[in-house]
């Protein structure tokens, strides 16, 4: 599973087109055009409030678009992704999110700072689905792993027994012994392969848990002094 780069909130402005009104991480890389790309694709779709997956060259992403009717106003809420992710995994998280964030747009006293907090919010909420993505993956590998691992020792079973059984003689004589080892030193080469590609595979989603375990720590530092520049702004103005 690869990296979520980070969260997008774009807003149709008639003069300009599909303009960035925030996101998070702010040091997110996407560029106007590719913000233009994404807004397209939802035309192309009739521009009806919904969920879409976008995959092309320079772009991955699991988009939300959101067609207000009570205000006229027209966003989409998007989740950047590196290239090997499947956006799709996110429909139902992503939908839920922009659900919310529906209903806060439709208050007029909303500042654009809250918004800019809530997309660090929800971006903290996608790194913890994807964390128990992630462990659901590894509870599974885990079992896939110890059914290998009984495979191949059945089969190492069965290669001692041709090496030791009396039923080596009757074999050799007909001619099958051959051929039975044969297949199951390939079949225990075989597994033994797949066994040693899955612990690798754990030992990577191990590590990548530990850096979104750090993210999310960040993530919490930040979304502390978030909420403090927001108290301090609140208190200028009154």
């Amino acid at each position: 599973m690869e990296k979520l780069l980070g969260i997008v909130l774009a807003k149709w402005d008639n003069k300009y087109g599909a303009k960035m009104h925030s996101k998070h991480p702010n040091d997110l890389e996407i560029s106007d055009d590719q913000t233009m790309s994404i807004y397209t694709f939802h035309s192309m779709g009739g521009l009806k409030s919904g969920f879409m997956a976008i995959k092309r060259e320079d772009l991955n992403v699991a988009s939300y678009f959101l067609n207000i009717t009570e205000t006229g106003d027209k966003y989409f809420l998007a989740i950047l992704f590196e290239e090997n992710e499947d956006p799709n995994l996110f429909e139902a998280k992503l939908t839920d999110i922009a659900q919310d964030l529906w209903q806060r747009l439709l208050d007029p006293k909303i500042e654009n700072k809250e918004i800019t907090e809530r997309l660090s919010a929800y971006y903290t909420e996608l790194l913890k689905d994807q964390v128990q993505q992630l462990t659901r993956i590894k509870q599974e590998q885990d079992r896939q792993l110890l059914i290998l691992r009984d495979q191949v020792n059945k089969q190492q079973f069965e290669l001692d027994k041709y090496r030791n059984n009396s039923e080596i003689i009757r074999d050799f004589k007909n001619g099958s012994l051959e051929n039975k080892f044969s297949k199951l030193r390939k079949e225990n080469l075989e597994m033994k392969t797949t066994l040693r590609q899955n612990e690798l595979k754990i030992r990577e989603l191990k590590s990548y848990n530990e850096t979104l375990k750090r993210d999310l720590e960040l993530l919490k530092k930040e979304s502390v002094e978030l909420r403090t520049k927001l108290s301090e702004y609140k208190v200028y103005f009154e």
